[in-house]
C-alpha cells in the first residue's frame, strides 16, 4: 500500500477508513465493517412504527412473489392449506406464514369447514390499491401534460415541429 494513502486514510484508493480514536479501535478498518457497525443500530423489528393503514398492508403482502403467486392460485378458486401448498417447493408451515400474512392484510379470507380450512380471495383491497395508483396515473399524466404545454410555449411556432416529433421540411 503506498505511504500517502495510509496517512490520509484515503478511502477511494485503499477501501479503507482511518479511525480517529485509535487508541479504542484498531487504526484502519474496512469500509463495509463501518457500515455494518452502523446499521446494528437500525431497528427493522419494530411493529409499532409500521403503517397499519389498509394499503400499506396491501402492498407489504403484495411485495413477496410467493404471497402473489398464493394469490394467482386463489384466484382460481378456494383451496386449502395443503392445496395451495402443493405447488411451491416450501414447506405447508410457510405457505400457513404467508397466508397469515395475507389474511392480515385483508387480501383472503378464511373459513372453516369440519376440519378444513378454506383459503379465498377478497376483492375489495385489490379494488383500493387500484383506485389509489389510477389517482397516482392520473396526477402525473397532468403535470406530464403541463410541462408539454409549457415546453412547446418555450419552443415557439419555428420548433413546433420538433416538439410533434415532425421532420423539418427543410431538412429534406
Amino acid at each position: 500500500m503506498a505511504r500517502g494513502h495510509e496517512e490520509r486514510g484515503d478511502t477511494a484508493a485503499t477501501g479503507l477508513t482511518t479511525d480517529p480514536a485509535p487508541d479504542i479501535l484498531p487504526r484502519l478498518r474496512p469500509a463495509y465493517l463501518m457500515s455494518s457497525a452502523i446499521n446494528q443500530y437500525v431497528r427493522y423489528d419494530d411493529r409499532d412504527d409500521m403503517a397499519t393503514d389498509q394499503l400499506s398492508l396491501t402492498f407489504a403482502a403484495l411485495a413477496d412473489p410467493t404471497r402473489r403467486a398464493i394469490l394467482a392460485r386463489l384466484a382460481e378458486g378456494e383451496a386449502t392449506v395443503n392445496e395451495v401448498a402443493a405447488r411451491f417447493p416450501i414447506s405447508v408451515p410457510a405457505i400457513s406464514r404467508h397466508l397469515k400474512v395475507l389474511e392480515q392484510a385483508g387480501l383472503i379470507t378464511r373459513s372453516r369447514e369440519a376440519q378444513w380450512r378454506r383459503n379465498r380471495m377478497r376483492a375489495a383491497p385489490f379494488d383500493d390499491a387500484v383506485a389509489w395508483m389510477q389517482e397516482r396515473t392520473r396526477i402525473w399524466q397532468s403535470r406530464m401534460d403541463r410541462l408539454d404545454a409549457h415546453l412547446r410555449r418555450q419552443a415557439g411556432p419555428d420548433e413546433q415541429g420538433a416538439c410533434d416529433g415532425r421532420a423539418d421540411p427543410d431538412d429534406g
